[in-house]
């Protein structure tokens, strides 16, 4: 209610921004900036679908009452016999809470609710889970917590993004924490058995040299953040340009990325993938990319990395998201690109492909795991939202049906 109290003002202030998805947007004065956010934020629900970045191929998302459903989209076999795949277990949260996003890692994954409180469940291998212990056991590296869990050290938590093992939070007064493995933040780890990399097994307060930070993504060892003035912050691992730095060196703390490309420009969006590369959208819908682009991730040809973001040829962008072999960008709020190339298709080839829509109406969030894509949609002259999953390259349709 507050957000959307945010929102009616911000736009008030601004004269007329968008309201809807499908709207371009335009970017705010620096005074209303954060009010900005905070509607953006408001009106997104991408945050309500997350995809196991294993090969599990499992998903996650939010129902509209704040449950949390896992959906099991089964590997490419059970796709090429033409299973479907199914709802397999509903949870509800301690004391009846409601699920606002969800956000999945390798095995583990991360839930906010409307209290500002974050639950963890899955895999603790490297402490990723935040409850203060890990199991570093070989015998039993798989240990894991079979049911929800609440972080009891963290609150006031608006968002959670989830690494291949770790974890990063931002909390509303735009502070950042992180737990999990260690080796890529600028933390102090537990570090107490000998041959064994860091970890950090409590949520760590973030040293963002003051900036105040709005929203997070992490992948498999870089860590993003954007801050209220629209300015990107990363630390991390760096081999193939993932932090657009303009090198291809590791950064041990926090720097401002994107250098003169993304000089005066305001980000609103992130997403960083697993297989080493980076999408940002801005304020007035344009979107850059940087890293690997060895499968056409960043809709170049040439399959050469890019150590600096550039500009993506796709206009009125409404939501991103990179997985490990391609990216995905939302033009207007309902037209899906995918920018992808096979490993045996000629260089010259277009990257830039178009999946087939099974609803047309609005997409509502977007989220990849290992190889596959996921969205929500709401179509015309329907109360219900569709689910459905893609594989890049592949020329069937989505499969899915209806949220009930």
């Amino acid at each position: 209610a507050e957000l959307a109290r945010l929102a009616v003002v911000g736009a008030a202030q601004r004269g007329a921004v968008a309201a809807s998805v499908g709207t371009k947007l335009r970017r705010p004065g620096a005074t209303t900036r954060d009010l900005y956010l905070a509607e953006l934020r408001a009106r997104s629900s991408s945050l309500r679908i997350a995809h196991q970045c294993d090969h599990e191929n499992d998903m996650y998302v939010v129902t509209r009452d704040g449950a949390l459903v896992q959906i099991n989209a089964g590997a490419d076999a059970d796709r090429n016999a033409g299973d479907a795949w199914f709802p397999s277990q509903r949870w509800t949260l301690l004391g009846g809470a409601r699920v606002v996003s969800v956000s999945a890692g390798a095995r583990f994954l991360s839930a906010v609710t409307d209290a500002a409180h974050v639950f963890s469940m899955g895999c603790n291998e490297w402490g990723q889970l935040g409850l203060g212990w890990s199991d570093h056991d070989m015998v039993q590296a798989f240990a894991s917590v079979q049911s929800f869990a609440r972080i009891e050290t963290l609150s006031d938590i608006v968002s959670v993004a989830c690494g291949y093992d770790y974890a990063i939070a931002v909390a509303r007064d735009g502070s950042s924490y992180c737990w999990g493995r260690g080796d890529d933040f600028p933390v102090q780890c537990n570090d107490a058995f000998t041959g064994v990399e860091p970890r950090v097994e409590t949520p760590t307060r973030l040293d963002t040299g003051g900036a105040r930070i709005v929203a997070a993504c992490a992948g498999d060892n870089a860590n993003i953040l954007i801050t209220a003035s629209g300015k990107l912050l990363g630390c991390g691992r760096n081999r193939h340009g993932e932090l657009g730095v303009g090198d291809d060196m590791h950064r041990d703390d926090f720097v401002q990325l994107g250098g003169d490309q993304l000089r005066g420009e305001c980000i609103v969006k992130a997403s960083t993938s697993y297989g080493c590369h980076t999408l940002a959208m801005t304020a007035t819908g344009t979107c850059y990319g940087f890293g690997s682009n060895e499968r056409g991730q960043l809709g170049k040809t040439d399959r050469f990395d890019r150590l600096s973001p550039e500009l993506i040829p796709i206009p009125n962008v409404t939501d991103i998201y990179a997985i490990d072999i391609a990216s995905y960008v939302v033009r207007n709020g309902k037209e899906l690109h995918c920018m992808h190339l096979d490993f045996e298709s000629d260089d010259d080839g277009d990257p830039i492909q178009y999946p087939p829509s099974m609803a047309d109406g609005l997409i509502g969030g977007i989220c990849g795991g290992v190889d596959a894509l996921s969205y929500l949609t709401s179509p015309k002259e329907s109360s219900s939202e569709f689910l459905y999953e893609w594989v890049p390259g592949d020329d069937r349709p989505p499969r899915g049906g209806p949220l009930e």
